[in-house]
């Protein structure tokens, strides 16, 4: 970045390109603004202030030092943020409005009941006897844990994630297997490598594309063009950004980031230009009888933490939210 920098010094003009200048919160978009308009937004400090709700905060160096440290991580003022890009620097352009022969997005939610309900059950129940502990000793105060806590709670919530997963493999694998039998190509997103692996071994000849994948330009190609290969599995990470996957218009997650920008980037791997079909994205949702699994929760976290990007790009009202905290103020509640 320090190079592109340079770079776009000795340049007349800047012209920059993207589709998610955002992925999570605001402070992300500070050295986009800087590269162009750097007289406009010269002050990285008053930017963080004014529009990520900047604020000092107090952290322990691994050498046990208290030092004060600025927060950029929240968000603020973001319908001046957004008319103050649409008066300086930004032109936006919606996919519907350039490509307006492309079919609409349409988006299903299917619960699945897991397999392994009891240990899904327990690692919740152990993970909210945690929080309550962390309450007790008096370090969760108002819904917000330390950077040491937070590290643990997310390997607890990573145990949740892994959890709702394997247990909807049977039952994914055999919606997959009826989805297939209609004739169409099928496209799934999964996270975890090891159960992108298993549901490749029950559909010999299918496309994978994971993170060590060599070849991965022939994997699409066999996709895009080889009528018998009617199904393609990728990781979010390594599959849902840079490739073309037309050939289907049907989208399916077992699991989900973090990010709506990533999941939305994964879903346009079909919706781009060379589509004739309406691209509908499935979502297996883990379903526990009484309980709210963490897939919900983070479908429903995503929705909010959608509007904060839009708020920016498109001037609408935004909730605030972090994912994490909210994530895990959701289970304290």
């Amino acid at each position: 970045s320090k190079a592109f920098k340079k770079l776009c010094k000795k340049a007349e003009s800047v012209i920059l390109l993207t589709g998610t200048p955002v992925l999570n919160r605001p402070i992300e978009l500070y050295p986009l603004l800087n590269l162009l308009a750097p007289h406009e937004f010269s002050n990285y400090i008053a930017y963080g202030k004014r529009y990520c709700s900047g604020h000092r905060k107090e952290i322990i160096t691994r050498g046990g030092i208290k030092r004060l440290v600025w927060d950029f991580t929240g968000q603020s003022h973001l319908n001046e943020l957004n008319q103050k890009l649409q008066n300086t620097v930004m032109i936006r352009r919606l996919k519907k409005d350039v490509l307006k022969d492309l079919p609409p997005k349409q988006y299903a939610v299917v619960p699945v009941e897991i397999s392994n309900q009891d240990a899904y059950i327990k690692a919740e129940n152990a993970f909210i006897s945690w929080l309550a502990e962390q309450v007790r000793k008096g370090v969760y105060d108002r819904k917000r844990l330390n950077s040491a806590l937070k590290a643990e709670a997310l390997v607890k919530i990573n145990y949740l994630k892994q959890l709702a997963a394997y247990g909807k493999l049977n039952m994914a694998v055999e919606w997959i297997r009826d989805f297939l039998e209609s004739g169409e190509k099928l496209v799934v997103f999964a996270h975890h490598r090891d159960l992108i692996n298993r549901i490749a071994k029950q559909f010999p000849g299918c496309a994978v594309i994971v993170g060590d994948t060599k070849n991965r330009m022939d994997e699409v190609d066999r996709f895009q063009n080889d009528p018998k290969c009617r199904l393609f599995i990728g990781s979010i990470q390594a599959a849902g950004v840079g490739l073309t996957l037309t050939a289907a218009s049907n989208v399916v997650f077992l699991e989900y980031p973090w990010r709506p920008a990533d999941f939305d980037q994964s879903v346009d791997r079909c919706h781009r230009i060379g589509q004739k079909s309406s691209v509908t994205a499935w979502c297996l949702i883990a379903n526990v009888n009484g309980i709210k699994t963490i897939d919900e929760k983070i479908i429903s976290i995503l929705q909010k933490k959608r509007k904060t990007v839009d708020a920016i790009v498109d001037g609408t009202v935004a909730d605030k939210i972090n994912v994490l905290d909210d994530l895990i103020s959701s289970f304290s509640a």
